[in-house]
C-alpha cells in the first residue's frame, strides 16, 4: 500500500495541469482609456470579478513579508509541499481529534484558486492540490507563483487580487499602502467575506492583530512596534458610501457605446473635453429644458473628441435615454 502511494505521489505532477497557467486564463478587468491614456471605464469579463494585474515588484515589501510569515514562512525553501508543516498539522489534529490546523503552502493555495471545487473526498482534493503545487514549482519560479497568488487571491465579494483590494478598501494604489494597511489586507484572504473591512471592521482588526502577532513570534518585529502599528497608525479607509470609479455603473452606459465604436481599448474622446461639455450643458438647464446632450467632432480628422448623452444617467426620468443617439425628426434636430 505504501509503495503504491509513493509511486502515485511521484507520478502525480505529470498527470495534472499547471495551476499558474490555468489562473493566467482568468482575464482581468478591461480598462478603457481616453486619448490621453486616462482611465474612463472598466469592464469586467466573464466571471464578473474585479481583478487588476500587478507585478510582484509593484507590491510593497511589507505586504510580501507579512503574507509569507502568516501563510507560508518556508515558501522559498520547499518544493510546493511543506512536509514539516504537514507533520505538525497531523499531530495537532490527532491530538485534538478534529481539524485544528492545515498545512497549505502558497503554491497549494494557488492550485486551489485555479481549481476551487468543493466536491469529492477531502483527502483526494488535498492530494491533487499538492500534485498541482509541485507541478507549478517545476515549471515556474517562486516569484512567478507568488505573483499569481497576489493577483488571484480573493479579498471579499468580487474583489480579487491585492491591487483591487488596495483600491477598493483604501482608494490607494497598492504601492502606497502603509505597514498598518498592509497588515490588515494580508489577513483578509483567510476568510474573505468574514474579514472584509467594509462590512466587518472589528473582525478585520482582530485578524490584523493576529498577523502582527505572527511577526513578533517570528522575530521580525518587536512587541512594542506591533502594538504601535496596531494602535497608533491610522487606517485610511475610503468612504464606502461612495462607489469607486470602477464600480460606478451610471456613466458606463454611454462609455460602453463609445467603446463599441472603438478598434481597441483607447477611445478617441478626451475626458477633459467631456467634463467641460457636461458642465456647460448643466449651466444651460432650466425652465422647459430638463436634459441635454452634445457631441464634439474634430473636423480635420473626423475623430470623436467629446460625447455627452444625457446630464445624469442615474436619473429615473430620462437618464436611460441617450439623447445624442436618439432618433429624432428633422425639425427636432434643427431645434
Amino acid at each position: 500500500m505504501s509503495a503504491a502511494f509513493a509511486a502515485a505521489w511521484i507520478a502525480a505532477p505529470f498527470f495534472v495541469d499547471d495551476p499558474v497557467a490555468a489562473l493566467a486564463a482568468h482575464t482581468p478587468v478591461r480598462t478603457w482609456t481616453d486619448r490621453n491614456g486616462d482611465p474612463v471605464w472598466y469592464e469586467r469579463t466573464y466571471d464578473g470579478e474585479w481583478r487588476f494585474p500587478v507585478s510582484l515588484g509593484e507590491i510593497p515589501a511589507d505586504v510580501r513579508e507579512f503574507t509569507l510569515n502568516v501563510e507560508d514562512e518556508r515558501f522559498y525553501g520547499h518544493g510546493g509541499v511543506d512536509y514539516a508543516a504537514v507533520a505538525r498539522a497531523m499531530l495537532q489534529n490527532l491530538a485534538s481529534a478534529r481539524v485544528l490546523s492545515g498545512a497549505s503552502t502558497i503554491s497549494m493555495q494557488v492550485a486551489s484558486l485555479a481549481h476551487p471545487g468543493r466536491g469529492g473526498w477531502r483527502w483526494t482534493r488535498k492530494f491533487l492540490q499538492a500534485a498541482r503545487a509541485r507541478k507549478a514549482e517545476r515549471l515556474h519560479s517562486k516569484d512567478e507563483i507568488l505573483e499569481a497568488y497576489f493577483n488571484h487571491v480573493p479579498y471579499g465579494g468580487k474583489i480579487v487580487g491585492i491591487r483591487a483590494a488596495a483600491e477598493y478598501y483604501f482608494g490607494l494604489p497598492v504601492g502606497e499602502l502603509t505597514r498598518a494597511e498592509a497588515s490588515l489586507l494580508v489577513g483578509v484572504p483567510q476568510a474573505p467575506n468574514r474579514f472584509r473591512p467594509d462590512r466587518h471592521p472589528e473582525a478585520a482588526r482582530a485578524r490584523q492583530r493576529l498577523v502582527l502577532d505572527a511577526q513578533v513570534r517570528a522575530g521580525k518585529m518587536s512587541q512594542a512596534e506591533a502594538d504601535a502599528l496596531f494602535g497608533d497608525e491610522r487606517l485610511r479607509y475610503r468612504d464606502f458610501g461612495v462607489k469607486t470609479a470602477w464600480l460606478e455603473k451610471c456613466e458606463a452606459r454611454e462609455l460602453r457605446f463609445l467603446a463599441s465604436r472603438s478598434a481597441g481599448t483607447r477611445l478617441s474622446t478626451d475626458s477633459k473635453w467631456c467634463d467641460v461639455m457636461l458642465r456647460a450643458l448643466r449651466r444651460r438647464v432650466g425652465g422647459d429644458v430638463r436634459d441635454a446632450a452634445a457631441v464634439a467632432v474634430d473636423v480635420a480628422s473626423g475623430e470623436l473628441r467629446g460625447y455627452v448623452g444625457t446630464l445624469d444617467f442615474c436619473s429615473k426620468a430620462a437618464g436611460q435615454v441617450d439623447a445624442a443617439r436618439a432618433v429624432r425628426s428633422a425639425g427636432s434636430t434643427l431645434k
